[in-house]
């Protein structure tokens, strides 16, 4: 069984070689998705969840409540929406009608409502960002500013148990560090700085494939600042001019493909409509701007995983680069055995880009790394439509395949 003891004590902390991003996560104060960074969940609630950001902003409104000796009323029904106005009523002198009315705008106000700093489960990335790292690969842990303990309204007694802990488990993943011994190199040149290289092979060491469980972390990613986050794609261009989505952000580009593609299935079903083809994707994916897609590898083994992603990762942040961003899945169940490696380009449309993104692969993969040896690229559009292998319309999955050399 594999030890994950190095990884899940790194992701309990910061570090300025990395960051976390929650997937698929919004948060309930602010609206951003992803959430970076901390992440906090309500205890009490089903599904609230508040950013570092919002959940310091929770604390801060708080005590200014308390401060103000506002009375506390009965907790109240959220409304679904925020009611409108409500901002006016926090200049009320009533201060029983202000609290009421800034309990049901923010999720979760009242103090029995506790929170809990998420440190494990699987809506996770860690995400190395290139070129944004510090001169110093040392690792740098703490905690986040704003204590679950602090939003209930209590202090923290247990300050000096949870620092030594942090120290402890600092010293672990060093150690970790020390006993893993993944080289970043690979065949590619790679004309970054010699800090560079440093921050990347820490990073390596700690966060390889094989050593990171499913459960504590979806994927682990290499990005270029300006292309971290899928959740930024809003500017690629493509054959269509787009403009049934101009100023709309991915998610919700996303759900009117989905919307416009159910509803060609719904008529090809019906027999008002033709059978569906690639070249429907292809309009949708112009349309509605989401182009992205990436080249997949296989790997079969944690020393496969391990030694393909550190190959893949140091020409991902090699200057010239080879792309803005890739990801390499965390081991699954003890059954599973398998990893996938996706590297992703801007545009699918763009097939000379997406070729010369495959050569580099060839080029920085040699020969008898993989015993899978096949490249697959499939556009993010077809995932968010559900065209996997075996779709009920009898669609190719994949859009350009290749070989390892």
């Amino acid at each position: 069984m594999s030890d994950y003891t190095g990884v899940r004590e790194a992701l309990r902390h910061e570090s300025p070689l990395w960051r976390i991003e929650h997937l698929d996560i919004t948060c309930d104060g602010c609206l951003c998705e992803p959430i970076i960074g901390a992440r906090f969940k309500c205890t009490v609630c089903e599904d609230i969840d508040l950013c570092g950001a919002c959940m310091r902003a929770l604390v801060a409104a708080r005590l200014k409540m308390a401060q103000e000796g506002a009375t506390m009323p009965a907790l109240p029904r959220r409304q679904g929406q925020r009611p409108r106005k409500w901002v006016a009523k926090l200049h009320s002198r009533d201060l029983t009608e202000k609290w009421a009315a800034l309990q049901t705008a923010v999720p979760c106000l009242h103090p029995s409502h506790q929170f809990q700093k998420v440190v494990d489960g699987p809506e996770r990335a860690v995400v190395f960002l290139a070129d944004s790292h510090p001169a110093s690969g040392n690792i740098a842990t703490g905690g986040c500013s704003s204590e679950p303990a602090a939003a209930a309204g209590a202090a923290g007694p247990r300050q000096q148990d949870e620092q030594q802990e942090e120290q402890q488990a600092s010293q672990e993943v060093q150690a970790e560090r020390g006993r893993c011994g993944v080289n970043g190199s690979s065949s590619g040149g790679n004309d970054g700085s010699s800090s560079s290289s440093s921050a990347l092979g820490e990073f390596l060491s700690i966060f390889r494939p094989s050593a990171a469980s499913c459960r504590d972390v979806a994927w682990i990613v290499v990005a270029h600042p300006e292309s971290s986050s899928e959740q930024t794609n809003s500017s690629s261009s493509g054959s269509g001019n787009g403009s049934a989505s101009a100023g709309l952000s991915l998610e919700q580009r996303v759900d009117a493909a989905v919307e416009e593609w159910e509803l060609k299935v719904q008529q090809a079903a019906s027999g008002s409509g033709r059978r569906l083809t690639a070249a429907d994707v292809d309009a949708l994916a112009a349309k509605h701007r989401i182009l992205k897609g990436k080249w997949m590898l296989f790997a079969r083994s944690g020393a496969e995983a391990d030694a393909a992603w550190a190959a893949v990762a140091t020409a991902v942040c090699a200057k010239p680069r080879l792309c803005d961003s890739a990801k390499v899945s965390s081991a699954g169940p003890e059954a599973d055995g398998s990893w996938v490696l996706c590297v992703y380009t801007e545009n699918y449309h763009d097939s000379e880009d997406v070729q010369r993104v495959c050569r580099g692969l060839q080029r920085a993969l040699p020969g008898g790394l993989l015993q899978d040896r096949r490249l697959l690229y499939k556009p993010d559009v077809y995932t968010h439509l559900g065209i996997y292998s075996k779709n009920q319309w009898q669609l190719k999955p994949t859009v350009f395949e290749a070989r390892l050399m």
